[in-house]
C-alpha cells in the first residue's frame, strides 16, 4: 500500500486521483509545492499545514486530484495500527461540488477495506458541505460534539467509516 501510484478515472472526467508513493516523497517536490500552494489559498494561516513536513512522516500519505497538470484537490491521511485517520481534505474552490472530494474519500475507503481497517476523522460542526460529503461516503457521527475543538466558537464532530 502506498508504494505505487493508484489512479481512478471516470469517463466523464479528466480528473485523476493518485497517492503520492512513499518512496517518491522526497522526489515529488513539484506535487508537494502545488499542494502547499492550494493549502495556502484555501485555509487561513492559522489552519495551514506544512505539506512537506506532513508528507515526510512515515505513516502519513497524500492523495491528490489532478486535472491536466493542475493539482485541484488533496487528502492527507494517517495510517495507524488501529485504523486510518483522514487529517485534511481540500478541493480548489472552482472544482467544488463536482464529486472530487467524494472520489478521494472513496479511494481511501477502498484502501481501508483492503487493509481491514476503519477510518475516522474530525470535522468542524459549521462545515455542513464537508459533513454532507462524509455522510454520503458512508461516515457516521459518533459521540458528542466537542466544544471549541478547533478554537473559540469552532466545535468539532468525530465521524467514522466502519469496514464491513
Amino acid at each position: 500500500m502506498g508504494r505505487r501510484i493508484l489512479q481512478a478515472r471516470e469517463e466523464k472526467s479528466d480528473v485523476s486521483i493518485a497517492v503520492l508513493p512513499e518512496k517518491l516523497k522526497r522526489s515529488a517536490n513539484e506535487i508537494v509545492s502545488s499542494v502547499q500552494s492550494l493549502e495556502r489559498r484555501t485555509f487561513p494561516s492559522s489552519e495551514c499545514l506544512s505539506i512537506e513536513t506532513e508528507t515526510s512522516k512515515r505513516n502519513t500519505q497524500l492523495l491528490y486530484a489532478q486535472s491536466s497538470s493542475e493539482i485541484i484537490g488533496y487528502l492527507i491521511y494517517i495510517n495507524t495500527s488501529s485504523g486510518l485517520r483522514i487529517h485534511k481534505v481540500c478541493v480548489a474552490e472552482s472544482f467544488r461540488r463536482q464529486g472530487i472530494a467524494s472520489r478521494m474519500i472513496r479511494q481511501i475507503c477502498e484502501i481501508a477495506r483492503k487493509a481491514g481497517k476503519d477510518i475516522d476523522l474530525w470535522v468542524d460542526e459549521a462545515r455542513v458541505p464537508a459533513r454532507n460529503c462524509y455522510t454520503a461516503c458512508g461516515f457516521v457521527q459518533v459521540g458528542d460534539m466537542v466544544e471549541e475543538y478547533y478554537g473559540p466558537g469552532r466545535n468539532g464532530l468525530r465521524m467514522i467509516w466502519i469496514n464491513e
